[in-house]
């Protein structure tokens, strides 16, 4: 991956077929990289991943920043539970496979303001806001 690089997914949302395209808009590794929607299902999406050395480990954290068509009527029902559950299966998965020890012990805590989520991939978790 580097800074340029076009990703395209096809995946099902709630059964819909949706093709989706991001850019890597900044690839620094090993500290962090973006990646930005060009087209898909949201208005906008841009994706910072982070990566810190954290108790002899890597702490990985999700940034997002996103808006939906319909935001007042599909956002808190439909969206952000949607959302959420990707970032709590990959955590779930992420963990599992990198510390399976210590997977029941990862969690998350916070509030959520601004449609923004700050999500754990490894323990410590992140702050959801």
């Amino acid at each position: 991956m580097r800074t340029g690089t076009l990703i395209d997914y096809r995946l099902r949302v709630r059964g819909l077929p949706l093709r989706w395209r991001t850019l890597i808009q900044e690839w620094q590794p090993p500290n962090r990289f973006v990646d930005e929607q060009l087209w898909g299902p949201y208005r906008q999406w841009i994706h910072e991943h982070t990566f810190e050395p954290r108790d002899g480990g890597t702490l990985a954290c999700d940034h997002v920043r996103y808006m939906v068509p319909f935001d007042w009527l599909l956002h808190r029902r439909f969206v952000r539970p949607d959302i959420e559950m990707i970032f709590r299966f990959r955590n779930a998965a992420l963990t599992k496979l990198l510390m399976p020890g210590q997977a029941e012990r990862t969690g998350q805590s916070g509030e959520h303001h601004n449609q923004s989520a700050k999500l754990p991939t490894q323990h410590p978790p992140c702050t959801l806001r």
